[in-house]
């Protein structure tokens, strides 16, 4: 016989960081903040930043870690992430361990598909950013690809 549980509460392991409560106002802040975290790592990582309705940063989280040259980070990881922190918008940035921003063919559907994911859900995608110790940073809104 199946048994059915009662969800009761579910929790999530929060880490406090030495980093300052900001506010995000530009692909430049996006990119200060998530250089922090990933800009120097040898494989590529998704951050998912969750945004209130002030676009004050209230999580950020390591969604996905892939390999020297792929992430497939998938939609069901990265709402989770904003559905469990109350989102109102987020921000998605991963890196390229090579230096080189320009985004790929994966990386262009990737935030096709988060764009259409977040429009259903109610949580806007504000920008996708790509970072990398050559170039500098890549952001798909300022490129009005968003």
């Amino acid at each position: 016989m199946n048994t059915i549980y009662e969800v009761v509460r579910v929790k999530q392991e929060i880490k406090m960081t030495e980093l300052p409560l900001m506010k995000i106002q530009s692909p430049s802040d996006a990119v200060a903040l998530v250089n922090e975290y990933i800009l120097d790592e040898d494989r590529e990582i998704m951050l998912v930043v969750v945004l209130n309705t002030q676009n004050d940063v209230t999580a950020i989280h390591r969604c996905h870690m892939g390999t020297l040259n792929a992430s497939l980070a998938s939609t069901r990881d990265v709402f989770k992430t904003a559905l469990m922190n109350n989102a109102a918008a987020l921000i998605l940035a991963h890196n390229h361990p090579s230096g080189e921003v320009r985004p790929s063919q994966e990386d262009c559907k990737l935030t096709n598909l988060m764009v259409e994911a977040g429009q259903l859900l109610q949580i806007e995608i504000l920008d996708h950013v790509i970072v990398g110790w050559k170039e500098g940073y890549y952001s798909f809104k300022e490129n009005a690809l968003i």
